[in-house]
Order: C-alpha cells, then structure tokens, then sequence
C-alpha cells in the first residue's frame, strides 16, 4: 500500500542515521495524503534522474509547493514529532536552523558537485521504479550528509549492524517485524566472521559454475558446524527463526535432505536465473545495500522453496500428473483425466 511503501522508505532513512524504524509518523497520513506523496516522490525522483543543474534546484519550490497542499490535520499531527526531531539532529538541524541558509548549502552542493548529485537521483530513480523503497529511504539518508553534514562524522556499520541490516530485510520481505532477539546472541566475533563469510559466498556465488554452486552447501555446512556453542544455545528455538522458517514452509519436522535436494535440483535446472540473482546479491552486498541484499535474499528463496502457501510436499501421484500436464498441453490437448 502506499503507506508501507512510505513505512519502508523511512525505515531505510532511520537506519542509515543508526535510529529506530519510525512507528509514529505514517499513522498521521491519511490514505490520499499518502498516495498523493507517493506519486509524487516518484515524479520528483524521474525529473532529477533528468534534469539539468537548473532543474534540480527548482525541485526546491516544487517541494515546498507540494508541502503547502497537504492537509493542515496531517501538519497537525506531525506538528513536534520526536521522530523527525531525532533525524534533524543527525543532519545538525533542530528548530533553531536558519533554513534559508540551509538552502543556499543545497544548491551551493548540487551547483559545484552536479554530475555526483544526477547519478545519485538517477540510481535513487532506479530503485524507486524496482520498488526498493528502503534502499531509497537509505541511501537518501547517506546522500543528505554528503551535502548537509551530519551532527558528527557517520562510522562505518559494526559487523553486528550489518547483519541486523541484511536481517531486516529478509524478515520484512516476509512481512514480518525486524528482529530483536538473534543478533544479541551472536559475540563479535563470530559477528565478523559471519560477514566476511557472506561476503566470501555471494563472492564464489557470483562467479561460479553450477557445480560451484552446489558445492556452497557443504561450504555453509561447514561454517556452521564453526559457530561457537554459546551462540548455537542462544539462537536454539528462537521464535523470531522459526516464523521466518514458516513462511518457506519449514518447521522442526522438515526433513533436511529433501530441502537440500530441493535447492540443487532448482539451482541445476535455473542455473542462468540463479547466477543472476548471485551476481545482483554480491554487488549489493559489496556496496554496503545489506537490508537489499537480505530482501531480494528472501524473495528468491521463496522462487526457490515456495512459502508456506504453496510448500506442502507433492504426492507420487501429482508429479506424475505435473509431468503428464506438460506433455499434454505442449500437444495442445486438454490436462489428462484418466491415466
């Protein structure tokens, strides 16, 4: 819906600024509001991806014009939010902020710095169209301190919010909340060896033959078997793993052999497709778009294992008719019902 398209993008904005998801600013939006913001975040971002220097400071008293439209009740609403107070202060801005003078430092930057700023609109463009609202919302937020500073330098991501961002995303493809309970059971050593070891996987992944790709399997295993004990005890019936499991159809009684044998038969058969997905993972990954690299994560999965809607186990017999299906209908003849 427009509101958790809105939700997602100001969960990307907050989690590049190291705060919280939003929880009290969308529900202030009524439905048209938010739609009209939508459709209008999408043409603000193809005009940029376009525009001349002088196109791109005129989305100045574009916005403001558009800020002028939405309804006083949703001002209202808004009015002191704590939430956007919190994000102000991480661009050093507060309501003591000359805000003229913050707009001369905009088109001060995107003047003297015009071929940076249109690659930046043309891939928050990109993203926009792909619907990667959050990675919009993120890298919107890193952009914004390139060109207004931020309250105090911004450190790279510890190993532990990486992994909480790769999280996120993976658990809100699945339409679940973000998680709280796995990465505080994970030391920060094993934090890092977890990423480096993602790291290495879509690396091979990206770069690797079918067999290659099958041999990622016994690689995971391997560094599974890794993972310090304390860890395994904390994560052993964690709920939050187990309703991600539920969405692909796995729960305790899944047997481990035949998911495996799931995975390579598809990787086998989808090699192209799958190398594919590898080559977009690892480049994500490796430009620091982790929560995207866990979404579009989650998203193949679901290509690959079904979801909890589709995964029951198919019966002799309905393979048999699947298989009967193609054959029949690539003789342009009805689906078989008496065989």
């Amino acid at each position: 819906t427009d509101k958790e398209i809105i939700q997602q993008a100001l969960n990307g904005l907050f989690e590049e600024n190291k705060l919280p998801d939003p929880t009290t600013i969308v529900p202030c939006i009524d439905d048209d509001t938010a739609h009209k913001l939508v459709v209008f975040g999408g043409e603000v971002l193809d005009k940029a991806a376009k525009g001349s220097p002088a196109d791109l400071i005129s989305l100045i008293q574009l916005i403001k014009g558009f800020g002028d439209q939405i309804p006083q009740s949703v001002k209202d609403c808004l009015d002191g939010n704590k939430e956007f107070e919190a994000l102000g202060l991480k661009y050093g801005i507060d309501n003591n902020t000359d805000t003229a003078a913050l707009e001369k430092k905009v088109i001060t930057y995107v003047t003297l710095h015009y071929l940076e700023v249109h690659g930046w609109f043309g891939s928050l463009n990109n993203n926009w169209k792909a619907g990667k609202f959050y990675q919009v919302g993120f890298d919107g937020g890193s952009y914004g301190h390139k060109v207004l500073g931020s309250s105090k330098d911004m450190p790279n991501p510890t190993d532990k919010e990486i992994l909480q961002q790769a999280l996120n995303g993976l658990f809100e493809e699945n339409k679940l909340p973000d998680p709280t309970t796995i990465v505080p059971c994970i030391d920060d050593d094993t934090a890092h060896k977890l990423v480096l070891f993602v790291g290495e996987v879509l690396a091979k992944a990206a770069k690797g033959s079918v067999s290659d790709l099958l041999g990622l399997v016994n690689l995971i295993k391997g560094f599974k078997d890794q993972i310090p004990q304390p860890v395994k005890d904390c994560l052993d019936g964690n709920k939050e793993f187990e309703n991600l499991g539920l969405k692909y159809g796995i729960d305790n009684n899944t047997d481990g052999s035949a998911l495996e044998k799931k995975v390579i038969a598809y990787v086998t058969l989808h090699y192209l497709e799958v190398h594919k997905w590898f080559g977009d993972l690892n480049n994500n990954w490796k430009a620091g778009k982790y929560y995207q690299t866990g979404y579009d994560g989650a998203s193949y999965g679901h290509k690959v294992l079904g979801s909890s809607k589709d995964m029951p186990n198919l019966t002799d017999k309905e393979i048999i008719q699947q298989a009967l299906n193609g054959l029949f209908e690539e003789n342009k003849l009805p689906d078989p019902t008496t065989i």
